[in-house]
Order: C-alpha cells, then sequence, then structure tokens
C-alpha cells in the first residue's frame, strides 16, 4: 500500500506471503491426509505507525502449519483439522494471549457434512 495521508497511511506498507499445499490419498481406503505450510511478512507501517498490514506491528510475520485427516464414503465427509500459528516480530499488542504478547496458538476442527 503506497503512503496516502488522505486515508491515514502515513507510511508505505507491504505483505508478502506464500504456501504449500499437499494431499496424500490412501489407496483403496476413503482416508486422505491434506497438509498445508503457510508464511506471511510485512513491511512499513500504516495509520501513522501504530499497526501495518498484518496488524502486529513493523516487520512482523505469522506462519502456520495444518493437517487435516479427511473421511469421505460417497456424500459423507469427516475431517478434523489441528494446525499450530505462529508471530514473529510483533511489536504491536494483539499476539495470542491475554497479555497480547503470544507468539504461538493451537487450533483444532472438526467438521461433518454431505457434498451435494
Amino acid at each position: 500500500m503506497p503512503k496516502n495521508p488522505f486515508l491515514g497511511a502515513v507510511k508505505g506498507a507491504s505483505t508478502v506471503g506464500g504456501a504449500i499445499l499437499a494431499t496424500y490419498s490412501f489407496a483403496d481406503t476413503p482416508f486422505s491426509l491434506p497438509g498445508r505450510a503457510e508464511y506471511q511478512s510485512s513491511s512499513g507501517s500504516l495509520l501513522s505507525g501504530n499497526a501495518n498490514v498484518l496488524g502486529y506491528g513493523p516487520g512482523s510475520s505469522a506462519w502456520s502449519f495444518t493437517l487435516t485427516p479427511t473421511f469421505q464414503q460417497g456424500i459423507f465427509f469427516a475431517r478434523l483439522e489441528g494446525s499450530v500459528v505462529g508471530l514473529s516480530h510483533i511489536t504491536a499488542p494483539g499476539g495470542f494471549d491475554k497479555s497480547g504478547a503470544g507468539t504461538t496458538q493451537g487450533r483444532v476442527l472438526l467438521e461433518t457434512g454431505i457434498l451435494f
């Protein structure tokens, strides 16, 4: 984002990210194991230097690793997603704990449904 004082962006900022996604299907079974790894980093600052594109301060970065074991039989599916998310170089409040300084967080999700 270029500098734009009218919008409150007194300095420019940018975010760069990437992800790798892969799936392993177990032969002759209804099971698969998708996974992904992601990384995102920012530079510069916005809003008078108080926040940036990621929202964790100038130069902050975030990463995640996720595995999603999946069962699908016909139109029915169930998947359990587990991920770990981390932050680096946070300079603005808003981390993962009550103090706002936590740098890692685990997440778990169970999803079931019917595919149409």
